[in-house]
């Protein structure tokens, strides 16, 4: 770079990763499928090294398996790492379950109601929100009925601070927390 070299660096193409991986497989002596070549390169995945990485997975599992390296054991192994990068909690998740959760409506949740087995439930919604989506708090405020920003930051409080005194009320955030989670990608 000193010397005045200008070089592009620029995130590879299909073809750039599809032949990377190619050169790899053959200095590691693996032999792999190309249709598998070409699902690697396919992938949103950037960073070479990590498709390095799902490489010498497969190598790994066909040395022990002693089975070749296809398009279904790539699939079967190496989906699980490719889905849960598109895989994201939304909104409407989040709201379904939680309305389940407590017994109420969806309606409810955006309504204006103030008692306490609506307005609980509505601001664990946001506390969740929050967490596990990457909506600011006046998106979700508006999202939530036309509230505004400091609503949600008031009942982020305000469920963090129950959260700490009634461990109850903890767990059952945290199982309903690990349902929404689980739920991602499912209809």
């Amino acid at each position: 770079f000193e010397g005045g070299l200008f070089v592009d660096i620029s995130v590879p193409d299909h073809e750039t990763k599809r032949a990377i991986l190619a050169k790899k497989a053959e200095e590691r002596n693996i032999s792999i499928d190309s249709k598998v070549m070409t699902y690697l390169a396919s992938q949103d995945e950037s960073n070479i090294r990590t498709l390095e990485g799902y490489l010498a997975r497969l190598a790994a599992y066909s040395s022990l398996t002693k089975k070749p390296i296809d398009i279904k054991m790539a699939r079967e192994h190496l989906s699980p790492f490719f889905d849960t990068e598109k895989k994201q909690v939304t909104l409407d998740q989040i709201l379904r379950l939680t309305a389940g959760f407590f017994n109420i409506k969806i309606s409810d949740l955006k309504s204006s109601k103030k008692h306490q087995a609506v307005a609980i439930p509505r601001q664990a919604a946001m506390y969740l929100a929050r967490k596990l989506t990457p909506l600011s708090t006046i998106e979700l405020g508006k999202r939530m009925g036309g509230r505004d920003h400091s609503t949600v930051i008031h009942a982020e409080k305000r469920v963090q601070s129950r959260m700490e005194k009634d461990k109850e009320f903890a767990r059952l955030l945290k199982d309903l927390e690990q349902t929404i989670k689980n739920s991602v990608g499912k209809v």
